[in-house]
């Protein structure tokens, strides 16, 4: 007698930690965009439940002169969330300084001062303890964004261009895998690409205008220490933080990849290089340390789109560009930066024996040490990295192809 047998029930997609942690990203970052614009000063006054909220009289029958009102709670309110989305620590020079365009664009974004004001000079920023409230939220807020472009813009047109699987693969699920995969690696890259594009073009737009471009090593420490800059530096800077705050949320929820361990240390290193860099006023070798590590990730992450898309020649010669730019930009003019750094500081800039940040002046030897020996990690594992690449050199030259050692291993498995 046949036995009747269980039909198997459809298993719903399984709902993974890093989609739990990209919806709650979204959440915070809209309940903070909302608090934001209702806490505004000129909409508070519209609110009559607030005011009796915190009317005094109405709860306790006693009126007390300490006791909050509800423009005060919007004020708190509004001034904590502005120190999360805006820049803090204007400082507007006594004397009148030529407002640039890119100083006016990146002012408006960050401060809205000049857009507010009218400002005919420059306002410049000193360091600030707000900046640690604005770097998480700005990273916490590309995170957020990050999901939404990969999820229903980068994921739909990684389905319109990369390339399918063919024969037999095409029709069992381990093609159907590979493709889903593929597909995933596309968003992910694409993100890269636009994330890392943004990050280049406004750091492109400040060190044109440091005193020691292209090649004047020195001007990274006359006149130390930097304790002002303009509102486009000091956005560079917290950008670059939160790129790379946002970058440790990534590795560490989503799915493990092959360069892990590389990956957590480079990002913690890069991140302690930002912050140790910004807190003791030499924002201009963290400005040209910067300059020397984007370009390469932004063909990277073209030489990858193009990969699977299916372009194979055309991604082994922007593999080979992204091989040039990363070995002359990350060893070549690195080096000489990090020269600088090792021969340069001691003869330029004056030691003292205790910290001291109120001034700017913390260039002690632990200080200095510490310093150069951030920067030798961080070539360390570049140089990890570039001989993987020469690797992959090696297959493209041996008529194998491109393919990335780094984090595509997963795309093979069964």
């Amino acid at each position: 007698m046949a036995t009747d047998q269980k039909v198997p029930r459809a298993q719903a997609p399984r709902i993974t930690f890093a989609v739990w942690s990209t919806v709650i990203s979204v959440v915070l970052v809209a309940a903070l965009l909302t608090v934001h614009y209702a806490s505004g000063a000129s909409r508070c006054g519209s609110h009559a439940w607030l005011d009796w909220a915190f009317d005094s009289v109405a709860w306790t029958g006693i009126t007390r002169p300490d006791m909050l009102t509800a423009q005060d709670v919007c004020y708190k309110v509004h001034e904590f969330t502005s120190s999360c989305l805006l820049l803090s620590g204007e400082v507007v020079p006594a004397t009148p300084i030529p407002s640039s365009i890119s100083d006016q664009l990146w002012s408006g974004i960050f401060s809205l001062r000049e857009l507010i004001h009218g400002s005919t000079r420059t306002v410049l920023y000193e360091r600030h303890w707000n900046d640690l409230r604005f770097a998480a939220t700005w990273g916490l807020i590309l995170y957020a964004l990050r999901g939404v472009l990969v999820a229903f813009v980068l994921e739909p047109l990684g389905w319109l261009l990369v390339e399918r699987p063919t024969g037999e693969l095409a029709a069992t699920e381990k093609g159907r895998r590979r493709l889903r995969k593929t597909v995933t690696r596309f968003a992910e890259q694409g993100w890269i690409l636009l994330l890392y594009s943004t990050s280049f073009a406004l750091v492109c737009d400040v060190i044109r205008r440091q005193p020691f471009w292209p090649n004047k090593s020195e001007y990274l420490w006359i006149d130390y220490p930097f304790t002002t800059m303009d509102a486009a530096t000091k956005a560079l800077y917290l950008w670059e933080a939160s790129n790379y705050l946002h970058q440790l949320i990534v590795v560490s929820v989503e799915e493990k990849r092959s360069d892990f361990t590389q990956m957590m240390v480079h990002h913690i290193v890069t991140l302690t290089l930002i912050f140790g860099s910004y807190a003791c006023c030499l924002h201009p070798v963290g400005i040209a340390v910067l300059f020397l590590l984007d370009p390469s990730d932004i063909l990277l992450a073209a030489a990858k789109l193009i990969r699977y898309a299916g372009y194979r020649t055309l991604c082994d010669i922007a593999f080979g560009l992204f091989m040039i730019s990363w070995i002359v930009m990350r060893h070549g003019i690195y080096s000489y930066v990090y020269y600088s750094c090792i021969v340069e500081v001691p003869k330029l800039i004056q030691f003292t024996d205790k910290a001291d940040f109120a001034s700017g002046h913390v260039m002690t030897d632990a200080c200095y040490w510490i310093f150069i020996g951030l920067l030798g990690v961080l070539q360390f594992i570049l140089l990890i990295w570039c001989s993987m690449i020469l690797g992959v050199a090696y297959r493209v030259l041996t008529k194998k192809g491109a393919e990335d050692s780094r984090s595509d291993d997963s795309l093979d498995e069964e």
